[in-house]
């Protein structure tokens, strides 16, 4: 599991809902976003953030942001925690099944960083 000696508490306001209060450690962080000609992250005009973290006591959660520079439209923010691995790359899924570009890059980076969620990084064929 993840190096616990770095943990700290996050709270993270959810849009609708009670705050998530939690001890861990941020493992995974991506960004997309839309709008801009100039194709840099700040210009967009709307986006999303996706955060992934490694629970204290056993577990993930995976934090969404999305953002909007245009006023009266907020964006909401979400966290749902994810028991094991498989529930979590469950959960970076949309309803067809597909990871966006944001999630991916927390994925990718959240591999990186244990081991747990390594073995699952990739879709294995056998041949």
């Amino acid at each position: 599991m993840h190096d616990k000696t770095h943990d700290k508490t996050y709270i993270i306001a959810r849009s609708g809902t009670l705050g998530l209060r939690f001890r861990g450690r941020r493992i995974g962080e991506g960004h997309e976003g839309t709008g801009g000609t100039s194709g840099y992250s700040c210009d967009w005009d709307r986006g999303r953030i996706v955060r992934i973290y490694a629970c204290a006591g056993a577990g993930y959660v995976l934090a969404t942001t999305s953002w909007s520079r245009w006023q009266g439209e907020d964006g909401p923010i979400a966290a749902q925690v994810c028991a094991t691995p498989a529930a979590l790359l469950g959960a970076l899924r949309d309803e067809d099944g597909l990871i966006g570009a944001a999630e991916m890059a927390a994925w990718e980076d959240a591999c990186d960083e244990d081991p747990a969620l390594e073995a699952l990084r990739y879709e294995e064929m056998a041949i």
